[in-house]
């Protein structure tokens, strides 16, 4: 079995990957039979899930108001969900380069949910999207989502996950450190690494809910 997998963090703080041969191959194997399907309905079908595990995600898309069959076929949300499945597409069309080849982009989309933290957007977000691709492909492969191959696709959505967060946190710190520039040296300098803690405790809060 490739134990291998893992997602570590560099000496900058970014995240990095490390995934051995059979572990690409099982990923791809299992793309290319869940390929064999729409990519539009299995994209609503982990949305759906997503928004099962915490509705509150829900009502940052417009969409929002929409429910039941309508909105399995409502424009906006099979959008959403094919170009997410276009990214993960992406993603196993890149393994041999994920750092390189999407870390960039993936950290730049997660810049972007920083515009939806006034309407309650937390960094934990990431992880329900991994935890629900996780439930449909185990529902869409069967006996052929074995330990092997959950382990492969835990470490490459994980990677996912964290360079997005990655690009989120450096934008809320960047505005924290602005706004405390901006409030002068009366309040003191701003601590980072408390800073970074409030984010992983919203997110562990988040997390056993």
């Amino acid at each position: 079995m490739g134990g291998g997998c893992s997602v570590v963090a560099t000496s900058g703080g970014r995240p990095d990957i490390e995934l051995t041969e059979r572990e690409k191959a099982l990923i791809r194997r299992s793309w290319k039979l869940l390929c064999e399907d729409s990519m539009t309905m299995i994209g609503g079908e982990i949305f759906l899930k997503i928004f099962e595990l915490n509705n509150e995600v829900k009502a940052l898309f417009p969409f929002r108001d929409v429910t039941g069959e309508a909105l399995k076929h409502d424009p906006d949300f099979k959008g959403h969900a094919s170009r997410f499945m276009q990214a993960l597409g992406a993603a196993v069309d890149n393994l041999d380069n994920l750092r390189h080849s999407l870390e960039p982009l993936l950290s730049a989309l997660g810049k972007t949910h920083t515009r939806y933290t006034d309407r309650g957007f937390t960094p934990a977000f990431f992880d329900e999207f991994t935890a629900s691709i996780l439930h449909v492909w185990r529902e869409r492969l069967g006996r052929k989502f074995t330990p092997e191959v959950r382990a492969a696709w835990l470490a490459m959505v994980s990677f996912i996950a964290t360079a997005m967060k990655d690009g989120y946190r450096k934008v809320r710190w960047a505005r924290v450190e602005e706004g405390n520039e901006r409030r002068g040296s009366a309040t003191g300098p701003v601590d980072r690494h408390k800073f970074d803690e409030e984010i992983l405790k919203l997110m562990a809060e988040k997390e056993t809910k």
